[in-house]
C-alpha cells in the first residue's frame, strides 16, 4: 500500500505521531510505502524520520515540492494559513509521475489507531477517488454551490493514480482555480468536491473520523444543522453510523476546535490520550507541547459550555455556526463568483 503525507516543520511532531501509529498499526501488511511531499522540513527531522520508519523495514521517499508551490502560487492567492499544503497533494501526477498506483494521502493531524487494509481492497466505481463526507450545516451546501452532491473532507484522500492521470485531474483542478473561482472557504475541499461532483465515493467514517462527529454527533446538533436534510438527500451518514463508528473508528482526524489540538499544552481534546501515547514511541518522546491561544469563536464556545447551561450553551454556538455557514457562506461566495 502506498500512503502519502504532506507538511512543514512546524507540523513534523503530530505527522511524526500519524506515520509511526499508521505503521506500528499495519505490520501485517506485506509492503507499505510513505511518500512525504517535503513543503519545508529540515535534514535532522528527515533523518529520525527516516530512522523511525526503517525500523518497521519500511521505505520512505522525500519529495520537493518547490516547483509545485510555485505553480499553485502562479494560479491562486488563495491558501490555508499561508500554506499550499492542502493543494499541493492534488498535484500527485507531477510529483509523483512514476506512480500509477493507489495512494492514500493522509493529512498530519490524524492518528491511525488500526488496520487500513480494509481499503486496499475499496472498490472506487470507476472514479478517481474516494474520500470521508465533512460535517458542514445544510445551508453551506446550498451557498457553496454543491446543493444536493457530496461535500468531502480531505483528511484522508484515496487516489487512484492511473485514473487521476487519465482524466487530467490536475489539470481540472488548476483550471477551477484560475477560471472559475480563485478562492474557496474550505480550499480544496470545495475544490474537489464541485470539480469531481458525482465521481467521489465515499468511504465509511471511521476511515476519517473528524473531531466534529465525537462532539456533536447527537439528535440536537443532527437536527439543528440540518444534517439529516442531508442524509434525506442521500448525501452524508446517517446519526446512528456517526455513533456506532465512534466505538469502531481507525482513523482520528484531530480538527481544531474549542478542544485546542492533543499537541498542544492544556488541551481538552478528546483524543489526547491516544495521541501522547504513540508520540512517546517516536523521536519525539522529550516533545514539550507549546501553549496555542485559540481562534476568537473556539474562545467563545469554550467561554458559553463553563458559564452557561448546557442547553443554552450548545444552542447559541450551534446558532452562531449556522450563522457562519449560512449568510457568512452566501455572502463570501457571492463576493467571489
Amino acid at each position: 500500500m502506498n500512503f502519502g503525507y504532506v507538511f512543514d516543520e512546524g507540523f513534523v511532531v503530530p505527522a511524526a505521531v500519524s506515520i509511526f501509529s499508521l505503521l506500528y498499526n499495519n505490520r501485517d501488511i506485506d509492503e507499505i510505502n510513505i511518500y512525504i511531499l517535503d513543503d519545508g522540513i529540515t535534514e535532522d527531522s528527515k533523518t529520525k524520520l527516516k530512522r523511525m520508519v526503517s525500523k518497521f523495514n519500511r521505505r520512505v521517499s522525500f519529495i520537493d515540492v518547490k516547483e509545485v508551490k510555485k505553480l499553485l502560487s502562479n494560479t491562486t492567492s488563495f491558501n490555508w494559513n499561508g500554506s499550499y499544503s492542502t493543494y499541493i497533494r492534488l498535484m500527485l501526477n507531477t510529483l509523483l509521475p512514476d506512480l500509477n498506483e493507489v495512494i492514500i494521502m493522509i493529512d498530519g493531524d490524524t492518528i491511525i489507531n488500526g488496520s487500513m487494509s480494509g481499503l486496499s481492497q475499496l472498490d472506487l466505481n470507476g472514479n478517481p477517488c474516494a474520500m470521508a463526507l465533512e460535517a458542514m450545516p445544510y445551508c453551506y451546501h446550498i451557498y457553496s454551490g454543491l446543493g444536493d452532491y457530496e461535500l468531502i473532507n480531505g483528511g484522508l484522500l484515496l487516489i487512484d493514480l492511473k485514473k487521476w492521470k487519465e482524466i487530467k485531474a490536475e489539470e481540472k483542478i488548476l483550471y477551477f482555480l484560475k477560471n472559475k473561482r480563485e478562492k474557496n472557504m474550505l480550499t480544496d475541499e470545495d475544490v474537489l468536491s464541485i470539480v469531481f461532483k458525482g465521481q467521489i465515493t465515499r468511504i465509511s467514517p471511521k476511515y476519517n473520523y473528524l473531531t466534529q462527529y465525537y462532539l456533536y454527533a447527537t439528535s440536537f446538533y443532527y437536527k439543528f444543522f440540518g444534517w439529516d436534510k442531508l442524509a434525506k438527500d442521500g448525501v452524508f451518514y446517517s446519526l446512528k453510523e456517526l455513533k456506532e463508528t465512534r466505538k469502531t473508528a481507525i482513523v482520528f482526524h484531530c480538527i481544531d476546535t474549542f478542544t485546542n489540538r492533543p499537541w498542544h499544552k492544556n488541551n481538552i481534546h478528546p483524543y489526547t490520550k491516544l495521541f501522547d501515547m504513540y508520540l512517546k514511541h517516536t523521536p519525539w518522546k522529550n516533545y514539550e507541547k507549546p501553549n496555542r491561544m485559540l481562534k476568537i469563536g473556539n474562545k467563545i464556545e469554550l467561554l458559553l459550555r463553563r458559564i452557561l447551561p448546557r442547553r443554552l450553551s450548545r444552542l447559541l454556538y450551534a446558532s452562531a455556526v449556522k450563522l457562519y455557514y449560512g449568510i457568512g457562506a452566501k455572502q463570501y461566495y457571492k463576493s467571489v463568483n
